[in-house]
Parts: structure tokens; C-alpha cells; sequence
């Protein structure tokens, strides 16, 4: 199924996930309490407001950190072990495709813990348990770790999909189909911005390592602004970020000019 010597491979790259994980848990801390208030006043509309929010701005630095580490991991590799502990492309688009899911759809996670909805997310908790181990271990014979992340991402998927549905019929009172097109319009704005990430790695194939690097960095970079602003620049949930990023820059100047 998923030979030794894969594992290893992968712990190579977990290690250089492993910040990307510490950021997004140290994200999530960040706005437990708050989301606990939230879900404590009982202001269905405002709440369902706050929930959006927050989707966007944890899709923002999601996908920004996930396309990075899609387009300059293999070269981090190849520098620090050689390129013979690169593991597969397609596994590695998969890795980091469920790491961008796991960061994305934090806030709804957060949500649902602090709801009191506990019987019923624990009941989806064990479907999508079993629906992973079921897809790994039907995917994972053929294609190895990439079958196995692909059951995680079938799972983090039927999951997102089923507390957004208990959270909006039960906390928000109403259907959660706008939240779920926002969430799967950003997936698809996610993919779309690894095609140039994927086409800057086989054009940078036959270059030094320096020039692979900026090609690599420049069209991460550009793929992830351009994904994060275009698609979104006229709804409230870019607005609302682009207001809190301005408030905050005026108070760090602010508080600067005073010391």
C-alpha cells in the first residue's frame, strides 16, 4: 500500500508543513473566545456575518501560504537533501491541497465546537472518520500517499458540507447554500491558482537553483494576490479585510508615532 520508504519521504515534508500547522492553530486560538461570545449572544445574522469574515481571511492566508509551499518545497528539498527525496508531484499538489481545506474551512470548525451542537458534530466527525479510512484505503493500494491524502480531502470535504448544513439550520436559521458556494468558489479559485505555480515549476526544470527559485516565488506570489483579490474584490467579505487591514496599518502607525 504505502511502502517505508514513502513515509519517509513524506516526514521530510511534514517537517517543512509542520510551521504552516503551528500558524494555523495558533489563527484558531486566536478567535475561539470571540466566536464563544458570538454563539453566546445568539445574533444569528450577525454571527453568520462574523462566520464569512473570517472564511475569507483564513482563505486568504490559506491559500496564499499554500500555493508558496506548492511552488518552493521541492527546492527546499532538493537543497537540503538532493533530489532524490522529492516525492511525487502529485502527491505533493495533494498534501498541500489538504493542508489549504484544513486552514480554510478553520473558522467553521471553530464555529460548530462552540455551538453546543455536540451530538451532532461528533456524529459527523465519525462519518467522515470512516469515509477516510474507506477512500485511503481504496486509493491508498494504487496510489500510494496521494490515495491516502485523497480520503482526507474526501473527508474534510463531506464534513465541511455537513456542519455548515447543522450550523445554519440550527444556530443561523436558515440554508447554508450561500456559505457553501462561498467556500467551494474559493476552492476553485485555489486550483486555479496552482496552474501557473505548476507550469513555473516545469519551466524553471533546466535553470539554476537561483533562478528556479525567483521564477518559482514570483508566480506563487502573483497566482496568490491575483486569486485572493480578483475573484472577490466587490463582495463584503473582501471589503470588510481590506477595512480591518486599513485600521490596523493606521494603529501600528499611530501607536508608532507615540513611542
Amino acid at each position: 500500500m504505502v511502502s517505508t520508504i514513502q513515509v519517509g519521504f513524506y516526514n521530510n515534508y511534514a517537517m517543512i508543513f509542520m510551521p504552516v500547522r503551528m500558524l494555523k492553530t495558533q489563527l484558531a486560538a486566536g478567535i475561539t473566545a470571540g466566536i464563544g461570545d458570538l454563539c453566546a449572544d445568539k445574533d444569528g445574522v450577525y454571527s453568520e456575518r462574523v462566520l464569512r469574515n473570517l472564511t475569507y481571511i483564513f482563505f486568504f492566508i490559506s491559500s496564499a501560504v499554500s500555493v508558496l509551499l506548492l511552488g518552493m518545497t521541492d527546492l527546499f528539498i532538493m537543497v537540503w537533501l538532493g533530489q532524490g527525496f522529492v516525492m511525487d508531484k502529485a502527491a505533493v499538489y495533494i498534501a498541500v491541497l489538504n493542508i489549504f481545506m484544513e486552514m480554510c474551512f478553520e473558522p467553521l470548525w471553530q464555529f460548530m465546537e462552540v455551538s453546543g451542537l455536540f451530538d451532532k458534530d461528533r456524529n459527523i466527525g465519525i462519518a467522515g472518520s470512516c469515509l477516510n479510512l474507506a477512500v485511503s484505503a481504496a486509493l491508498g493500494w494504487q496510489y500510494g500517499m496521494a490515495g491516502i491524502f485523497m480520503g482526507t480531502i474526501a473527508s474534510r470535504t463531506v464534513q465541511m458540507i455537513l456542519k455548515a448544513k447543522v450550523l445554519y439550520r440550527n444556530r443561523f436559521e436558515k440554508k447554508e447554500a450561500g456559505y457553501l458556494r462561498m467556500v467551494f468558489k474559493m476552492a476553485a479559485v485555489f486550483i486555479l491558482m496552482t496552474v501557473p505555480v505548476c507550469l513555473s515549476a516545469g519551466a524553471a526544470s533546466n535553470v539554476s537553483l537561483a533562478s528556479a527559485f525567483i521564477i518559482r516565488l514570483s508566480a506563487a506570489v502573483s497566482a496568490a494576490l491575483a486569486g485572493c483579490i480578483i475573484p472577490f474584490y466587490k463582495s463584503t467579505e473582501f471589503i470588510f479585510f481590506k477595512e480591518f487591514l486599513c485600521k490596523f496599518t493606521d494603529r501600528h502607525k499611530r501607536s508608532g508615532r507615540k513611542e
